[in-house]
């Protein structure tokens, strides 16, 4: 009888994990071309391998309910289980172990198709108009929040995104504000109290790219631009970050409208 050598099986092993992490990328960028793109190879493949990772700790470990949770992830960020805007829309089906995988990825679909139908509107008009009311938020604007109570942060994303706010609820808006309140603190006080003036900003970021996005490899191509000389000063370390921000809004509204 043929027998592979533990070494052998090791190999094959090894080279079956990387041909499916190619597949699971290959989709990815038909899926989410534009994203991918931005994101470049090494990203995409840090975030293929969170997405095997985290459907396999979900019970989501056959191949349709993998592809899924990556898409899940493309669309609402890597840490969109724990993030406030998605924990009570989709937590209660991620944490369901009765149901086998593809029928709880079947479950997850709908009620991720319904969301984007909600947020999005007939032909993504709620999410352009989105974009373009991002793209309302000055530099100046924001930095005169940050000295402005929570609640107004709080009332600023839901205006410039109704429907998004009306579908995640209000606390999960006040979560994202304390979120940003206490990254722009803790750079406060690594950096100097002018980062104070971060926090609107970043509140705006995480309402577009999920709350985990500082450190989710998806968004490296933004957080980057955070990256200065030593000691930089926060507002033109803010200004790039805030450039890039409404680059990729104008890119997103105009995208939509030719859809």
């Amino acid at each position: 009888m043929f027998r592979l050598q533990a070494d052998q099986l090791q190999r094959l092993e090894q080279g079956l994990a990387a041909q499916y992490s190619q597949e699971l990328q290959a989709h990815a960028r038909e899926f989410a071309p534009a994203l991918t793109q931005l994101m470049g190879a090494p990203a995409l493949a840090a975030v293929v391998e969170r997405a095997q990772q985290r459907a396999a700790a979900h019970g989501l470990d056959c191949r349709g309910a993998v592809r899924f949770y990556l898409e899940l992830m493309l669309l609402l960020g890597s840490a969109f289980e724990n993030d406030p805007q998605y924990q009570a829309l989709l937590g209660p089906t991620l944490a369901d172990r009765e149901e086998g995988a593809l029928a709880r990825a079947d479950r997850l679909h709908e009620i991720l198709l319904a969301y984007i139908d909600a947020v999005s509107g007939p032909t993504h008009a709620l999410e352009a108009a989105a974009a373009q009311a991002g793209l309302q938020w000055e530099f100046e604007r924001l930095q005169a929040l940050a000295q402005r109570p929570p609640g107004e942060w709080v009332g600023a994303l839901a205006a410039a995104w109704p429907a998004k706010a009306k579908v995640v609820g209000p606390a999960a808006l006040e979560a994202l504000v304390r979120a940003a309140q206490a990254q722009a603190a803790e750079w406060a006080q690594q950096r100097g109290p002018a980062w104070h003036a971060a926090g609107p900003l970043l509140a705006a970021l995480m309402l577009s790219f999920g709350r985990g996005w500082l450190q989710d490899p998806q968004f490296g191509w933004l957080s980057q631009t955070l990256q200065g000389p030593v000691g930089e000063a926060a507002e033109p370390a803010l200004r790039r970050l805030h450039r890039r921000y409404l680059a990729f809004l104008q890119q997103t509204r105009d995208l939509l409208a030719a859809a």
